[in-house]
């Protein structure tokens, strides 16, 4: 006998397996129900998802995006390949609110100290900061901040008119719309002196790098350097790792800095500190050299393997050659003298004394590179500080007073 077909009439029977959090951050968050039969989903009111069919068991739905807001009237229904439908299953209740309560504090640290001392009374300072805010200040300059407001990246500020003294203890910090302070930035200290006269600068003195947070020249030539790349970073200001307020780290990879501003003769000194990371350099890596090429003179300071590291002059040939200490620090003086009996001669001194010495030595100053050789590679691994160039040549008891003065 035949067989009768018998319609489909049995409905889906949906349930709540996991409902959405009744307080969420989460504009598209899932909800997962359980169905007894396959079909497609319909949805009701407010909520809606790319999701449009069922299968039997458990399955999670996506809400599209929902903007913030109370969301109580969300239905899913399930209507099966024979039409049947299922009943309506509501949501309960849930509010999106995506505002989510920020406690990051702003990070500021300085990008570009004052010079010391200064004859400004309103002189310029430079920190970064991760976040717009308030700037507060405080310290001896509490009341002297021009700017109120911190943008994200660079901030220069000027102070209003400070009197002559030194300033120690400036901070600032900067407040977001939440209310976060930021960590307290000290400033640099700084020395302001409006009475210094010519009289008192050593107009010999052609170039001064005190590398405090900067590469300004602070000597009376504003022979400021310029920095390839931004990969130079600087000491705290905590006698140890610097010679005098802060000191400049040439990484060995990518950091040097150069003028191109400077022109001398027979006479002069080249005096720095360094702090030598000896054994991660290479033979010609250089603290200092003086133009693009090897010829007619143009010099460099360099780092030479021999003898566990030590310090050399190279202009033209290597001729000179003295220990360097590894991780500490070392005083460096190269002076020139030509004239009165002498014939170019130039002297080698660490530590305050002469170790070595040699005449008719031709030199040439095409420009003053820190970090770099002459040949474009060999670039310093360690701190240098107190970087000072004069056109006039030192004698043995200015060569012990100015590395006593430290």
């Amino acid at each position: 006998g035949g067989g009768t077909d018998t319609a489909d009439t049995a409905a889906p029977i949906i349930e709540q397996v996991t409902a959405i959090e009744s307080q969420t951050s989460d504009s598209t968050p899932e909800y997962t129900f359980r169905s007894t039969k396959a079909g497609s989903i319909t949805y009701g009111d407010s909520c809606d998802s790319a999701t449009i069919i069922a299968y039997i068991g458990n399955n999670t739905i996506v809400f599209n995006a929902l903007s913030d807001g109370y969301y109580y009237d969300c239905t899913i229904k399930i209507i099966d390949s024979e039409g049947n439908e299922s009943n309506t299953l509501t949501i309960p209740p849930f509010t999106v609110d995506t505002t989510v309560n920020d406690t990051t504090p702003p990070v500021i640290e300085e990008f570009s100290g004052i010079t010391t001392p200064t004859t400004d009374t309103t002189p310029d300072y430079t920190f970064s900061s991760s976040e717009a805010g308030t700037i507060t200040y405080g310290g001896s300059c509490a009341t002297a901040g021009s700017a109120t407001t911190a943008i994200v990246g660079h901030n220069l500020i000027t102070y209003n008119t400070l009197s002559d003294g030194s300033y120690i203890d400036c901070t600032i910090t900067v407040t977001d719309s939440a209310g976060n302070v930021s960590n307290p930035l000290s400033v640099t200290p700084f020395t302001v002196n409006t009475t210094v006269t010519n009289d008192t600068i050593d107009t010999t003195l052609l170039a001064h790098y005190a590398f405090e947070g900067n590469l300004f020249d602070n000597s009376s030539y504003n022979r400021h350097l310029t920095e390839v790349g931004s990969n130079i970073t600087y000491s705290a200001a905590d006698n140890t790792s610097n010679k005098s307020g802060r000191a400049a780290l040439f990484n060995g990879t990518n950091t040097y800095a150069y003028t191109d501003n400077i022109t001398l003769s027979d006479n002069f000194t080249v005096a720095f500190w360094t702090k030598p990371d000896s054994p991660n350099m290479v033979q010609w890596n250089s603290a200092l050299s003086t133009g693009n090429s090897t010829n007619s003179g143009r010099f460099q300071i360099d780092f030479n393997t021999t003898d566990n590291g030590s310090i050399r002059f190279c202009a033209g040939s290597c001729s000179m050659t003295t220990t360097l200490n590894s991780n500490v620090w070392n005083h460096i003086v190269i002076t020139k003298t030509h004239g009165n009996g002498e014939n170019k001669k130039v002297s080698l001194y660490t530590g305050g004394s002469l170790r070595d010495n040699q005449s008719d030595i031709t030199t040439r100053w095409d420009m003053i590179k820190l970090g770099l050789n002459r040949s474009g590679g060999g670039y310093w691994n360690g701190y240098l500080d107190e970087v000072k160039i004069y056109n006039r040549t030192f004698s043995a008891q200015e060569v012990i007073d100015l590395y006593e003065s430290y």
